[in-house]
């Protein structure tokens, strides 16, 4: 008998496939593009209900295809920085990277008897963002930035770094499936939806008391961001392309020292200087120069930084005369009022095929009277471990910028806020082709600068001069680390120890 019920196969319910088109519509708004912050929490939920009442392998084969495909379009914006047709096999590549969760908690949760079930997605889920968080694109895409301006919940990122609040997330979706698979009998679940809810409150509700009995009291500092102008700002990128190209020889030299652009942004430095602000940012690739011309350059700056008694961040990217043979270099040039330079950063993380000399990996620190103040470039922000350093260090201001493009304005920018709230840190990111912002160490938006709907090239905002420590920035990813053992725990319960359990009472039967 028990051989004949073992050959029944049962067939997956039709509705199941409601579940997975509910999965790909919410998919297309969760993360990319389009973000919709309730999707974000809607989409892994439907994608399981369909993977568990699926069998294994046709299930997860066409939750997979559904998944890759979502994400070709909703990240369509990042093929910018990918020549030809190398974006989809990386697209690919890393959107199955993501699936892999769902995977585990297919082949895993099962084995895994009451609520503790419901644990597997999530840690595999935070375990995931975290390894990938090592490879080239940093933390881009984590599900935590998906709540950006929610701030009552974006306060947990603190004390777990954003590996708490993508745990949440996605611990939801399995809470969710759990209920479900109890058929909703309350005395059943009571107790798994009182843990979940009851962290989330809490979760929430601290985070409210944070933003209302700790807001920034201390005295402020004026800063300013300086952008390009639109009519500027296209020749400059066509040269930047070719650099990424590697085409320098030949004419492109020629075309490196633009002496307009150079102007632009010393006579807009010098109006904002003139509104009282005391440090002034530009942003990522500000200004092309050939290596030969590059100390006339400066000099201009510091002889502006004296005249005004500011901090100057020049930004700009060198080109020897022997590129591509020797690479750019893509810095950022801090001088002080006395027109002394502090110190060059470069940057550290550099983006796909970026061709540039990299950093030594340390963020710098200038001690101010506006206290102290550091700066990383770019995809250098997107690494929470690397920009931890300043936070560690005690920053109180952080200057970050950075060159992206319409199809990722907005979320380019809203996602370096966290590195605030994490490290206890005010912030101003400013960039071209972009959403250029200040806010303060709880993410509250102190000024922004939209380039594509806003003609006016300087940004001004008060920012507060004192930051704050926060649990994140002294113990950094613990978090993410005990996830990691978590999901490594579980996975030796269910395969290996349970077999080897299974396998000695089946020889003490014998």
């Amino acid at each position: 008998m028990e051989h004949e019920r073992s050959k029944i196969v049962r067939q997956p319910p039709a509705s199941s496939y409601l579940w997975l088109a509910s999965a790909a519509v919410f998919l297309l708004f969760s993360n990319g593009r389009w973000v919709i912050p309730l999707a974000a929490w809607l989409f892994s939920p439907m994608m399981m209900r369909f993977l568990r009442e699926q069998r294994p392998l046709r299930g997860l084969a066409l939750g997979a295809i559904t998944y890759v495909l979502a994400a070709l379009i909703t990240n369509s914006g990042a093929r910018e920085i990918f020549p030809g047709l190398s974006y989809f096999p990386v697209a690919v590549a890393c959107t199955l990277l993501f699936f892999l969760p769902f995977v585990a908690d297919r082949l895993i949760a099962h084995r895994v008897r009451g609520i503790l079930a419901t644990l597997v997605f999530p840690l595999a889920w935070t375990t995931t963002e975290f390894v990938f968080s090592f490879l080239g694109f940093g933390t881009w895409g984590a599900l935590a930035y998906t709540q950006y301006g929610n701030l009552a919940l974006v306060q947990i990122v603190s004390i777990t770094g954003i590996w708490g609040l993508s745990f949440l997330i996605a611990w939801f979706a399995s809470v969710i499936n759990w209920v479900w698979e109890q058929e909703f009998v309350w005395p059943k679940v009571r107790y798994g939806i009182g843990l979940y809810f009851g962290i989330l409150g809490s979760v929430l509700l601290l985070g409210g008391a944070r933003l209302a009995l700790f807001a920034p009291e201390s005295n402020t500092i004026r800063v300013a961001s300086v952008t390009t102008r639109r009519d500027l700002g296209s020749p400059d990128r066509d040269v930047l392309y070719r650099l990424y190209a590697r085409q320098a020889k030949g004419q492109i030299l020629q075309t490196l020292d633009m002496t307009e652009v150079y102007d632009d942004f010393l006579k807009c430095s010098k109006e904002a200087a003139r509104f009282g602000a005391k440090i002034i940012l530009w942003p990522e690739y500000a200004v092309p120069v050939s290596k030969q011309n590059e100390a006339a350059f400066i000099e201009r700056g510091q002889q502006l930084a004296r005249e005004e008694k500011i901090y100057l961040m020049m930004t700009l990217y060198s080109v020897p005369l022997d590129y591509p043979d020797q690479l750019l270099e893509n810095k950022v040039v801090v001088i002080g009022p006395s027109g002394e330079v502090l110190c060059s950063y470069f940057k550290c993380k550099p983006a796909p095929k970026e061709p540039i000399v990299l950093g030594d990996g340390k963020v710098p620190i200038a001690n101010t009277p506006y206290g102290q103040i550091s700066t990383a470039i770019c995809m250098d922000i997107w690494f929470p471990n690397f920009i931890r350093q300043a936070g560690k260090t005690g920053i109180d201001l952080m200057l970050t910028p950075a060159r992206i493009w319409k199809g990722i304005a907005s979320k380019a920018t809203y996602g370096t806020t966290f590195r605030a709230v994490e490290n206890g840190f005010s912030m101003i990111s400013c960039t071209v082709d972009g959403l250029s912002m200040a806010v303060d160490y709880q993410g509250r938006v102190v000024a922004s600068l939209d380039y594509f709907t806003n003609n006016e090239q300087v940004m001004i905002a008060d920012v507060s001069m004192k930051g704050v420590t926060t649990i994140y920035s002294q113990i950094g990813d613990f978090f993410a680390w005990c996830c990691i053992i978590g999901l490594a725990s579980i996975f030796l319960w269910t395969i290996v120890f349970r077999r080897f359990l299974e396998f000695r009472g089946t020889m003490c039967n014998v």
